[in-house]
């Protein structure tokens, strides 16, 4: 049995995850102290859920008008 190599989330579900990862960071988190008694637990922990929101942000497809659009 292998993994699923597509997920079908619609963007409500997927902000939802992202919301739970970013508080997951929050506790995480509590004092800027906690990150260094633990002998670097806490700080890997930080980065992996970091990472994980940066992969899913990267999997997203941005909205691009085909004409160009006046800034300013």
């Amino acid at each position: 049995m292998g993994y699923n190599p597509k997920f079908s989330l619609d963007p409500t579900q997927l902000e939802m995850i992202e919301d739970a990862l970013r508080e997951q960071v929050k506790s995480l988190v509590r004092s800027p102290d906690e990150l260094t008694q633990d002998g670097g637990g806490k700080k890997q922990a930080v980065r992996k859920v970091n990472e994980l929101l940066a992969h899913l942000h990267h999997q997203k497809f941005w909205y691009k008008p085909k004409q160009p659009v006046p800034m300013g």
